[in-house]
C-alpha cells in the first residue's frame, strides 16, 4: 500500500471549476496515508475502485491501494502496545536498516505500531503492506529515528507551535493534493501528534471544542480583536470563517497572528479585486484582504474555538 488520494466518484480524471484551475480537482475528496484503517463498503461496477470509509472521510479509493484483512487482524494491528507516531512534515519510509531502499513517506500525524529502535538513528516500524492477491501482510520498515515520537507529544501551547512552524513554508495541497495539505489537514496534522484527532474538513472543526465566542454579522474588528485578546490561548485557538481555519499565535503590536495554510487572499486595486497567491504554510495578521470585495479575514471571521 501506499499515499493515495480518495476521489468523490470512481475516477482518476480530474474536473475543474474553471479552465486551467488545476490548483482545485473538485473531485479530490481526500488523501490517505500508508496504515489508515477503512472500511470497505462498495465496489464501483467496472471492479477497480473501492468506496471506502475512514476514521474521518469516505469516498472512492483505487483497488490496488488497498489491502483487505479480518476485523481481528484490523484490531490487532491498531491496538499495538508500543505507537509511533510520526513528528516530522514528512517521514520517508524505507525497507532496509540503511535507509537506501525507499519505500514511500507519509505525513505529520500519522502514527505506526514500533518495534525498537536501533542503535544507529533509526527505527523499526510495522507497515502494513498489500499481497499479489489483495490481502494485508505486515513488513519491517525503518525510519529516522528523530521522525517520529513513542506514543504522543505533550498537548502544550509549545507543542502545538513547534509542530505547527515545522510545517512552515510548506506547499499547498487541496484535498491532500500532491501528498500535501490544505487549511484543515495542516490543523488536523498538527494536532494528531498529540493525540488530538479532528474532523477533516473546516466546517466541522468549528464546531470542535469549547465556544470563546461567535460574531453576529456586523461585529466591528474592534469587538472581535478585543475577545482575542482577552479569551484566545496562542497555538490551542482555531479561528474559523468560512471556508477556512487557523491556528491563533497571539498579539503583536495589538494585532492578532495566526499560523495557517492559505491558498490565496484577495487585494484591492484600482481596477477591482486581484489575486495575491500564498499557497503554503505563513504566518499572517488578520488584516489581509483588508478593502477587497470580500473583506479581510478578520472581518470573515465567524467563531473562535479552544481546542
Amino acid at each position: 500500500m501506499h499515499y493515495a488520494d480518495q476521489r468523490v466518484f470512481p475516477t482518476g480524471e480530474t474536473l475543474y471549476a474553471k479552465p486551467f484551475d488545476v490548483d482545485f480537482d473538485e473531485l479530490q475528496n481526500s488523501a490517505l496515508d500508508v496504515g489508515t484503517p477503512v472500511a470497505v463498503v462498495h465496489t464501483s461496477r467496472d471492479e477497480r475502485w473501492y468506496y471506502v470509509i475512514d476514521h474521518l472521510n469516505a469516498g472512492w479509493m483505487a483497488v490496488e491501494n488497498i489491502a483487505l484483512c479480518g476485523y481481528d487482524d484490523l484490531r490487532r494491528c491498531r491496538d499495538a502496545n508500543r505507537v509511533a507516531a510520526v513528528v516530522a512534515p514528512k517521514a520517508d519510509l524505507y525497507l532496509d536498516s540503511g535507509l537506501t531502499d525507499y519505500f514511500d513517506c507519509v505525513r505529520m500525524g500519522v502514527k505506526f505500531p514500533r518495534r525498537k529502535r536501533g542503535d544507529d538513528g533509526t527505527a523499526e516500524i510495522v507497515v502494513p503492506f498489500r499481497k499479489d492477491n489483495g490481502r494485508l501482510s505486515e513488513e519491517i520498515c525503518y525510519v529516522r529515528a528523530g521522525s517520529i515520537h513513542e506514543r504522543y507529544l505533550p498537548y502544550t501551547p509549545r507543542t502545538i507551535f513547534c509542530q505547527a512552524f515545522a510545517l512552515l513554508n510548506a506547499p499547498y495541497g487541496w484535498g491532500g493534493m500532491y501528498g500535501e495539505q490544505d487549511c484543515s489537514r495542516f490543523v488536523q496534522e498538527v494536532s494528531a501528534t498529540v493525540g488530538i484527532a479532528l474532523p477533516r474538513n473546516s466546517s466541522k472543526q468549528a464546531h470542535v471544542g469549547i465556544t470563546l465566542g461567535k460574531y453576529p454579522e456586523g461585529a466591528s474588528d474592534e469587538e472581535k480583536i478585543n475577545l482575542l485578546a482577552r479569551n484566545a490561548t496562542g497555538a490551542c485557538t482555531l479561528l474559523h470563517l468560512r471556508g477556512h481555519i487557523m491556528m491563533y499565535l497571539g498579539m503583536v503590536n495589538g494585532r492578532p497572528c495566526t499560523i495557517h495554510n492559505p491558498w490565496a487572499y484577495r487585494e484591492h486595486c484600482w481596477w477591482g479585486d486581484r489575486v495575491r497567491l500564498i499557497n503554503r504554510v505563513a504566518v499572517t495578521d488578520l488584516s489581509l484582504g483588508k478593502g477587497s470585495h470580500r473583506g479581510s479575514f478578520l472581518e470573515r471571521l465567524c467563531s473562535v474555538r479552544f481546542s
